[in-house]
C-alpha cells in the first residue's frame, strides 16, 4: 500500500468512497484515530505498516515481540519455534523479521 500511496490518493477523486466519505477516521490500534489521508496513519515503521499492525503482532507473538524489540532473551529453541509460527501465518513478515537480531539467552 505504501509503495502505491500516490495512486490510492489519486483514486479518491474518482471513486465512490471519495465522493461519499472524504477523509474518514481510522483507528490506529492504540486508542487514537487519524484520517486516512494523514501520513502518520500510513507511515512506514521499521517493520510494520502502521501502529495497528504492530499492536496485532505484539498481541499474537508477545514473547517474540519482546525479544525482537525489547530486552527479553529467548532460548534458541524458543526463538526458532516462535519464528516458525510467524512463518506459517505471515511468510512476508517472517522474511523481514529474519533480518532483526533476536535476543538469545546463553
Amino acid at each position: 500500500m505504501l509503495a502505491h500511496r500516490p495512486e490510492y490518493l489519486a483514486m479518491r477523486d474518482i471513486s465512490y468512497t471519495g465522493f461519499t466519505q472524504g477523509d474518514r477516521a481510522v483507528g490506529k490500534g492504540d486508542g487514537t484515530w487519524k484520517t486516512f489521508g494523514s501520513s502518520s496513519t500510513l507511515s512506514q515503521e521499521h517493520v510494520f505498516v502502521n501502529s495497528h499492525h504492530r499492536w496485532l503482532f505484539e498481541q499474537s507473538f508477545g514473547t517474540l515481540f519482546s525479544a525482537l524489540f525489547g530486552n527479553r532473551k529467548l532460548s534458541a529453541s524458543t526463538a526458532k519455534l516462535e519464528m516458525s509460527r510467524v512463518a506459517f501465518r505471515y511468510p512476508h513478515l517472517h522474511k523481514i523479521l529474519q533480518k532483526i537480531p533476536i535476543g538469545l539467552s546463553s
